[in-house]
């Protein structure tokens, strides 16, 4: 006869003691990728969401610039030359920048409308009209008090819109449009002028 001794705890001979299961189990590590999926398309939504709307403030900042540098062109008394930066009756407005002034993709538009001087004329409320050929805007010869020279004359003052896009297509994602409306005066409106009824001149 054989006698074995067994400690405490040991297992009766002949008989293999069950492991204590460990780790988790299928069911649970598939909950965990769910979860650690949801958190991921969650954090790379709002990275992207707050990556095109910087794209779309950086864009209008970039319009916002854009147009005031037409805008002072347009407005200056002058052109580069030393000519007189004001066409009566005429469009477009002075003063567009280039192609090679803008973003590639960026498309440029303007309206320009002209004080009406048929009477009576509200100044509290002037009224602008087109340059079409249908409309009122024509233009009058005045004679510079200063330079005695005749010179081309509307009425002396001109709304013009000035509008630029992000592109031509409205439904492209980051789409970003801008209008900047002016007044443009002409500059041969001077106090010599004895005009007082004519408003801006």
């Amino acid at each position: 006869m054989t006698f074995a001794h067994r400690g405490p705890g040991s297992a009766p001979a002949g008989r293999r003691t069950a492991l204590p299961q460990a780790g988790i189990t299928l069911i649970e590590l598939l909950v965990v990728i769910t979860l650690l999926g949801s958190s991921i398309a969650a954090v790379t939504g709002a990275v992207f969401t707050a990556t095109r709307a910087s794209h779309r403030t950086q864009t209008r900042t970039q319009m916002s610039a854009f147009l005031q540098l037409w805008a002072d062109r347009t407005l200056a008394p002058t052109t580069s030359s030393g000519a007189w930066n004001y066409s009566p009756c005429a469009a477009p407005p002075s003063g567009i920048p280039l192609a090679s002034e803008r973003p590639d993709g960026w498309v440029v538009t303007w309206d320009v409308t002209y004080l009406s001087t048929t009477p009576p004329i509200d100044w509290g409320n002037p009224t602008f009209t087109t340059a079409a050929p249908s409309s009122p805007c024509t233009v009058t010869k005045e004679t510079d008090p200063v330079t005695l020279a005749e010179v081309d004359r509307d009425g002396g003052l001109q709304r013009i819109r000035l509008r630029v896009r992000s592109g031509a297509d409205v439904t492209a994602p980051g789409y970003v449009a801008d209008t900047l409306t002016i007044y443009k005066r002409d500059p041969r409106c001077s106090p010599q002028y004895a005009n007082a009824d004519r408003g801006p001149c």
